[in-house]
């Protein structure tokens, strides 16, 4: 059929195309292996100090929230009923000038009453504040007053009022701080 001459390069042939055929898959093995490895490490090392850097900020966060909620009680727990909501109002503006990480502080009370103290996206700071109504009462007038970013507590911009039905004592985070 064939001559030997010819069978002998077509296996030589064969021999060698399988060989560069394996070869090939080998380095093409090789490079994915080390571009998975390499990629592995290039976003481990690229995420790593974000990562640090975020839960670092969310303790501190943490750390921030939960002194400035024992500052509050301490300092708020001893003043009268009725003058509760002016003096989170003075406390929360200290905290919130003093403690970026902090967004608000809020305080509801037992009768209904309330009051917030807020960053705005602006950097001001707004306050709302509620005395408690009556039983079966309409509800009462929210008292808002804005300052200005980087303002003194006793610089507001605007002050307005405003009827609304918001009690605190529905609110989850009451249950869980009254429960």
């Amino acid at each position: 059929m064939f001559p030997r001459r010819i069978k002998l390069r077509v296996a030589i042939a064969v021999g060698v195309l399988l060989i560069t055929t394996a070869l090939a898959t080998i380095l093409l093995l090789l490079n994915w292996w080390s571009s998975a490895r390499a990629a592995r490490n290039f976003t481990r090392d690229l995420l790593a100090p974000v990562a640090d850097q975020v839960t670092a900020q969310t303790l501190d966060m943490l750390d921030s929230a939960a002194a400035a909620a024992s500052v509050a009680s301490a300092v708020i727990g001893d003043v009268p009923v009725e003058l509760r909501a002016d003096t989170l109002d003075v406390v929360g503006f200290a905290l919130l000038t003093t403690e970026p990480a902090i967004a608000y502080v809020q305080l509801g009370l037992p009768d209904g009453a309330w009051a917030r103290i807020e960053r705005m996206h602006d950097g001001s700071l707004e306050s709302l504040s509620r005395p408690a109504a009556a039983p079966g009462a309409t509800p009462t007038r929210t008292r808002v007053r804005r300052r200005a970013p980087g303002a003194r507590r006793a610089d507001i911009v605007e002050e307005t009022e405003a009827v609304d039905d918001y009690d605190p004592r529905t609110r989850p985070w009451y249950g869980g701080a009254t429960g």
